[in-house]
């Protein structure tokens, strides 16, 4: 009797060194396709990835390029987050104290670059597109991306002639480049560099390459930005 529980015990220990090493191959296979995938990533350029989002990895689109975009924090930063975004988009507004968030804490270390990606289909997400780019040309993109977000909570919108106004423009200047046709190609080319990598709405990020689709919450985005330094 005692002999039939030591064979079975026997048994079933072999049974679970034998399970166990299959897990374990299975976990290795995952991590080396993961890695695979990854450096394929790296070397192509490729917008897609089944592996890396069926596993919930963040895509890493080659080579994403800042442009003509203005930026916040150093140019040599280790960790660049391009965002494509659209002032009349209530996601990519209710988003901005994540970013501030991450600036805070990686003050040095994070640089942020906008691009615009408005919606065709909406006449005004150009009209604001192009009071920022005008506002850029001045040396106040950020004080106009800010009065922009802030006035999506307005009941009466002022004017683009008025925030110019506010954030000390100088306003024939701002007027003219309103309706330069050198203001409009340069948000087609954000939109044309955006289709390329990818993007399909707003807010799009790029941190250091990796896709991030919509809104992700501070841990979400701190942990990327993390893994990137």
């Amino acid at each position: 009797m005692n002999s039939a529980k030591i064979e079975s015990s026997r048994l079933q220990l072999i049974l679970g060194i034998i399970l166990l090493s299959l897990w374990a191959q299975v976990a290795l296979s995952v991590v080396l396709l993961v890695r695979l995938n990854q450096v394929y990533l790296l070397s192509t350029g490729a917008e897609t990835a089944t592996v890396a989002q069926a596993l919930g990895q963040p895509v890493r689109v080659q080579n994403v390029s800042v442009g003509e975009a203005p930026t916040r924090g150093p140019a040599d930063a280790p960790v660049t987050i391009v965002a494509f975004s659209d002032f009349e988009c209530s996601y990519c507004a209710r988003h901005q104290p994540v970013l501030r968030q991450i600036e805070e804490k990686y003050s040095g270390e994070v640089r942020i670059a906008f691009r615009h990606f408005p919606r065709q289909s909406n006449p005004e997400t150009f009209g604001s597109a192009a009071a920022a780019v005008c506002a850029q040309r001045q040396g106040k993109f950020w004080e106009m991306h800010d009065l922009l977000y802030a006035r999506q909570s307005t009941a009466k919108p002022r004017s683009f002639t008025d925030l110019g106004q506010e954030i000390g423009l100088d306003l024939m200047a701002f007027d003219a480049c309103l309706k330069d046709d050198v203001t409009r190609a340069q948000i087609e080319r954000d939109i044309q560099d955006g289709r390329a990598y990818g993007v399909e709405g707003t807010p799009t990020y790029f941190v250091n390459g990796r896709l991030i689709r919509g809104t992700v919450s501070f841990e979400e985005l701190d942990e990327i930005v993390s893994q990137e330094r």
